[in-house]
């Protein structure tokens, strides 16, 4: 979801049907926000999960990544890079 391209009004319909068939969904923590409320990445990735994405991806900037499955949920830590833009 990008608030420039469209309003939250207008994505989440879009967003929650695709999350229904969704394999792999990523989001971002800060992105989420706009959408259901709340930055917390366990309970972003909860529900998109409750959606029916079988796997949910947040992403946590420097602070690397939560993974979450129906069974399980993993933090991995980010790492130093290089931007490049």
């Amino acid at each position: 979801y990008r608030a420039r391209l469209w309003s939250a009004e207008r994505a989440w319909p879009v967003i929650r049907a695709a999350a229904a068939e969704a394999d792999i969904l990523k989001t971002s923590a800060e992105d989420s926000a706009a959408l259901i409320g709340t930055e917390e990445p366990r309970e972003i990735a909860r529900h998109f999960l409750k959606l029916g994405a079988r796997a949910v991806v947040v992403t946590l900037g420097r602070e690397g990544v939560l993974l979450a499955t129906a069974d399980a949920m993993e933090r991995i830590a980010g790492f130093p890079v290089a931007a490049i833009d």
